[in-house]
């Protein structure tokens, strides 16, 4: 895209959000075979090094999908201990308590917009995708533009669930207060690419968003939009599922009592 589009026509366009999911539905993350084998060794450190980046995209899809659930299991399931005790709040560590809560119903407020805003980025990216009909390109699917989706709505909605329970569990700790609510906005933001990343192996130029946004524009000009993806329900679903988690989540937080729980044990 970078060869056909010239960089004086993107002053003004905002790009398009991106995370790895998206890069490698357009290729710009990839795996090759290639420089394994001793005639192509000249160039087998350049490929190691972006089989490295992919290797370690593919770990960070199994950590989004199972790190949510474990931390659910462990904190909610396993080790669960807690007794429903509205005046709990007032009765002991009131002040971490109360930081807890504000930190759960901001984390919850913050899910809810980015859930919107991810929404209508993704369905621009995969309108992107169909209008150059990049189906026929090599290495790029548009499958995994709907793993990453998927992914996506999974991350937000569990983390959601991991939020409240572990400020539930760790209130009576300042400091694991703040450290675990830096944890999950570390998960939930694992997979972003570019000058948000959390990654250094995950850098801007893997993803040519300011280029999809030129390309979406140039699209609408021509009204000549694809129709739009199935997928695209998902995030509304998911926009409603977190806002009724952004009420009952907080709600639990102040009748559910852990501390009375872990010392009665």
């Amino acid at each position: 895209l970078d060869i056909f589009i010239k960089d004086e026509w993107l002053g003004a366009v905002d790009e398009l959000d991106g995370n790895i999911y998206r890069a490698m539905a357009f290729s710009s993350l990839t795996w090759s075979w290639s420089g394994f084998f001793p005639s192509e060794w000249a160039v087998g450190r350049v490929l190691m090094k972006d089989n490295a980046r992919f290797a370690g995209v593919v770990i960070i899809w199994i950590v989004q999908v199972l790190g949510p659930p474990v931390m659910i299991y462990t904190v909610g399931i396993k080790d669960a201990n807690w007794k429903i005790n509205a005046s709990h709040i007032f009765i002991d560590h009131f002040w971490n308590k109360l930081l807890a809560l504000l930190l759960v119903i901001m984390f919850h407020v913050h899910v809810v917009f980015e859930c919107a805003k991810a929404g209508i980025s993704w369905e621009k990216t995969s309108a992107v995708y169909k209008y150059l009909d990049c189906g026929t390109k090599k290495q790029t699917s548009h499958s995994l533009l709907t793993i990453g989706a998927i992914t996506n709505c999974w991350v937000m909605a569990s983390s959601c669930i991991c939020t409240t329970l572990l400020m539930s569990s760790q209130a009576d700790n300042t400091k694991d207060v703040l450290f675990d609510i830096l944890g999950i906005c570390f998960l939930y933001n694992l997979d972003d690419i570019g000058s948000t990343s959390q990654l250094s192996f995950l850098v801007t130029e893997d993803w040519p968003g300011q280029h999809l946004a030129w390309v979406y524009e140039r699209m609408l000009k021509e009204d000549s939009a694809p129709e739009a993806d199935r997928v695209g329900l998902l995030w509304k679903l998911t926009s409603w599922i977190l806002v009724f988690f952004s009420v009952t989540m907080p709600l639990f937080f102040i009748v559910a009592d852990f501390t009375s729980g872990a010392e009665e044990s």
